[in-house]
């Protein structure tokens, strides 16, 4: 325990005011000292030598800080999310109440600034402090971020208020569970969050922790959203538990991925989870598969195949023999257009027995065998078992390996029809792949009759699309759709609220279909390679590539160019654009023809620019920055911010011209984004890092949403920007990237005013007077005097606040020639629409502690009125400033204004007119 001499209460400001109370001794605070309490206000309540009310009323008149005791009914839960949890357990503090502008925060030390500032950059808002006693902030603190308050808040925002139900096990544990979800929040949070992504459509959710948060994202249309982030103590702990539990997995095991499934009825409707966990560094990752029966019983022509491709490939299944593949990466559809299959052929008179790790749908009269490796359950042996139930179709989960691959196409040779999946690129791969695997290759020339490759893509959403002609989005796009004489107009996305504001509501296939005519199967037989097989099948026309099934779907509005490119080959069509397609084996990474083309090397690019600069390391030189950034909003912020930390920025109107401005000037920063086809940011960083091997160039990327920044920082970005921006988060993160000190300095954090959102434009305002550079005139002059005069201060100031200098142009009762702007009244003075006054900044709570005012025996009050430049921007402050403390009536503003305004008149002139002759 510290000293006595040396403790210090927390609010120690408040010892003087209230060192006068009947009944306090120097002795008592020693003794409140040498116990350590925190703070002086509660001791004095707790030993009954002053009433809550009474302190607060001395500090109300003293400091002019509102006090309040806090009521739990009449504050709104929702304000944590303006605070964070986190600055509220820190700090010791909750958020009472909200304005547009301001924040009032109830505080036990109002005078703690540190605390101020760390909510001012939470919440983006201004700081009203509220006094409060640090007992009632406690508990009102436990009922707030308690884990079942916190729980609850999130059930609100779920607004889920359909019924969920488990199904399964013992009467006992179904009784149990009853009872856990009236008395514990969490099982209804657990229920809720699976109800919730069954209802949104979701395939997957995903619950991961980092130091302070547990996050719940959704894959929706197969793209991971983020919809909660819950404290870790709830997530980490109760939530995981619940899950465990549910499916059935062991909850003291933490160490070791586990599998589990589970099985929930959502408002009637049976869904399947398989759950799985992962052990990481920050807690058990858990993602659950959500099996919604209904998948497994779609009709095969909804699956969105065209007329042709279907009839084609139900040829193929209505075969008594040979080998039917479905190709494809995981998570391409493969296994619903098995059950597709499986549905248009089942029939009283068919037997049909699948071999599946896992079984993931039920399907009414089919066999359906669990492979379990444990008890030697293996794909081979238990399809080995299979062909002696006397089988017409099999359907094995996967071929994975040598043996399952030639029992498969010994059964295929023997009169049954085998559909399987394979992971393979294409359709026209699959014949290495399964000679890779030790097939001989006239087993597969006999018992191959066809292959499919998938993929799934988003659809345009239909309530809100717009048509767009191909010629806009590619000129090879729209040579291939012209020569295959169909429709050149596309559909774009633009967003609504029936499609969630994304442009894309659902997903559908496309697909690669290849059959094996007697042609094919003697060159297969030969030993033909891939590319052989592929112009072979090409020339018979047994091969609907991928190309064409893309084409017809962009044509007939289904999707879009932006969720279709990466799986085209317009090379393939006959165009001139990269190839969407890859050996696995091949490394090499095309350039994006949206950033530079690929007939122009680096050295071409930099040649096409402007001449060299030095580069970062040159000694003196100012940091710079090239800007390539689409969002007109995120590109004004970005302007401002970096003009006023003193960076000079380049902009660039596409891909192409950033890399040129990157090649020629290395810049220390690159901020480039969002993603769109217009623009290929993922290209752009490759082309930066790995062509022009600039590893010195910061990249910061700007993107639409946090999952579209993972695929961007593998590929090279520093760190990322998600829009809307902000000004606050935009300069933190460019200060961050550029790991440098700005202009503003550290030590006087308490003192600096928050960077104008429109400073590009309050700057070329500013630029616009003529007058920022000019020494002081009479003119200005002669106003100060008259403000000094009126106000009886010793000085009064015209300054132009610059990115970061102010500019006196008359310093009336100083000769003060220039004051850094972070340590400058006037700086705050330029973001208020009136009079800016402190009245005592000795005592202000934003002012108090910071060394720059409480040692500067010169300004105590100080008054502004914000100037407006001639294009309307606050360019400066025209101000009173006293070394003692004053109070400012409504009058006195009033009068301030009227000189302001003069100040204003001739501002608007221009400077040349009033010189002489």
């Amino acid at each position: 325990m510290p000293a006595a001499g040396h403790h210090k209460f927390e609010d120690e400001w408040l010892v003087p005011l209230v060192r006068e109370t009947p009944g306090l001794t120097e002795e008592i605070l020693t003794g409140w000292r040498a116990q350590g309490r925190r703070f002086v206000s509660q001791a004095l309540v707790d030993q009954g030598l002053r009433t809550f009310e009474e302190l607060g009323e001395a500090i109300l008149r003293k400091y002019r800080i509102a006090f309040a005791a806090p009521d739990l009914d009449s504050i709104d839960r929702n304000l944590l999310s303006l605070v964070p949890e986190k600055v509220c357990r820190k700090h010791g503090l909750a958020p009472s109440s909200q304005s547009n502008r301001s924040v009032s925060v109830l505080m036990p030390n109002p005078m703690d600034h540190d605390a101020q500032q760390q909510v001012e950059w939470a919440s983006g808002r201004d700081v009203v402090p509220v006094f409060c006693l640090p007992d009632h902030l406690e508990r009102l603190l436990l009922k707030l971020v308690t884990p079942d308050a916190v729980i609850y808040d999130m059930l609100e925002r779920l607004e889920f208020e359909g019924q969920v139900e488990v199904v399964g096990g013992e009467e006992e544990e179904v009784a149990a569970a009853e009872v856990t979800e009236v008395k514990a929040p969490v099982v209804r949070l657990a229920n809720a969050i699976i109800a919730d992504a069954v209802t949104r459509g979701a395939s997957d959710i995903h619950i991961e922790h980092d130091e302070q948060a547990t996050v719940v994202r959704y894959r929706i249309d197969g793209l991971l959203r983020k919809v909660m982030v819950l404290p870790r103590y709830v997530g980490a702990g109760p939530l995981v538990s619940r899950i465990k539990i549910m499916a059935g997995l062991d909850l003291a095991e933490r160490r070791r991925p586990q599998d589990g499934r589970a099985k929930l009825k959502v408002n009637g409707a049976e869904v399947g989870l398989r759950v799985s966990t992962l052990p990481t560094r920050m807690g058990e990752k858990v993602v659950f598969r959500i099996l919604d029966e209904r998948v497994a019983h779609v009709p095969l022509d909804r699956l969105g195949f065209h007329g042709d491709v279907l009839e084609r490939l139900e040829h193929l299944i209505s075969k008594e023999e040979g080998i039917v593949l479905v190709t494809g990466p995981t998570g391409s559809g493969k296994t619903t257009t098995l059950y597709s299959v499986l549905n248009r052929r089942n029939a009283e008179d068919v037997n049909i027995v699948t071999v599946e790790d896992p079984v993931e749908y039920r399907l009414p009269g089919v066999g359906q065998v669990q492979v379990n490796e444990r008890q030697g359950l293996t794909f081979a042996a238990v399809l080995r078992s299979v062909l002696r139930q006397d089988p017409d179709i099999i359907m094995l989960g996967e071929i994975r390996d040598a043996e399952t691959a030639d029992i498969a196409c010994q059964a295929a040779l023997t009169g049954h029809l085998v559909l399987s999946t394979l992971h393979t690129n294409d359709a026209v791969t699959a014949v290495a792949r399964l000679e890779d695997m030790g097939v001989e290759r006239f087993k597969l020339a006999s018992g191959l009759n066809g292959v499919t490759a998938q993929r799934l893509v988003r659809k345009v959403c239909a309530a809100c699309s717009k048509p767009v002609e191909a010629a806009q989005v590619s000129a090879d796009l729209d040579a291939a759709l012209r020569r295959r004489d169909i429709s050149t107009t596309l559909r774009q996305a633009v967003g609504c609220a029936e499609c969630n504001h994304t442009g894309y509501k659902g997903r559908m296939s496309l697909i690669e279909l290849l059959e094996i005519p007697e042609a094919l199967k003697d060159r297969i037989a030969a030993g033909a390679g891939t590319e052989e097989l592929r112009e072979e099948a090409l020339a018979l026309g047994c091969l609907h590539t991928m190309t064409e099934d893309i084409l017809r779907h962009l044509a007939d509005g289904h999707t879009t160019w932006d969720e279709v490119q990466t799986h085209l080959d317009l090379g393939e069509a006959g165009g001139t654009e990269k190839a969407a397609r890859r050996a696995p084996e091949a490394g090499a990474q095309a350039t994006p023809s949206a950033v530079v083309t690929p007939a122009t090397p680096p050295a071409a690019v930099a040649a096409s620019a402007p001449a060299a600069e030095p580069g970062p390391s040159t000694p003196g030189r100012p940091a710079s920055a090239v800007l390539a950034v689409a969002d007109a909003a995120a590109l004004e912020i970005l302007r401002g911010t970096l003009a006023e930390g003193g960076v000079a920025a380049t902009e660039a109107p596409n891909g192409q011209m950033a890399i040129a401005l990157v090649a020629s000037q290395q810049p220390d920063l690159l901020v480039v984004g969002p993603p769109s086809s217009s623009l290929d940011v993922a290209g752009l960083i490759h082309l930066v890092r790995g062509v022009l091997g600039m590893r010195d160039v910061q990249v910061l990327a700007v993107v639409t949403s946090e999952e579209e920044a993972d695929p961007l920082l593998e590929a090279g970005a520093d760190d990322f920007l998600a829009l809307p921006l902000r000004a606050a988060s935009a300069r933190a993160r460019l200060k961050s990237v550029l790991k440098r000190q700005d202009r503003w300095s550290a030590p006087e954090e308490v003192m600096r005013p928050r960077m104008p959102a429109n400073e590009a434009d309050r700057l070329a305002d500013l630029r616009a007077t003529g007058v920022l550079d000019t020494p002081p005139e009479e003119r200005f002059d002669r106003l100060t005097r008259k403000a000094a005069e009126h106000f009886g201060v010793p000085s009064s100031m015209v300054s132009l606040v610059d990115a970061d200098r102010q500019w006196w142009k008359s310093h009336h009762g100083t000769d003060t020639t220039g004051t850094p702007r972070d340590v400058s009244f006037c700086g705050h003075a330029i973001l208020q629409d009136d009079v800016f006054v402190v009245e005592d900044a000795y005592l202000d709570a934003r002012f108090a502690d910071n060394p720059l005012v409480t040692g500067d025996s010169k300004v105590r009050f100080y008054a502004g009125y914000p100037l407006k430049g001639p294009g309307g921007h606050n360019v400066g402050s025209f101000c009173i400033v006293d070394h003692k403390p004053r109070a400012f009536t409504e009058a006195d503003a009033q009068v301030l204004k009227e000189l302001g305004q003069e100040v204003e008149a001739e501002l608007a002139l221009n400077p040349r007119e009033t010189e002489p002759g």
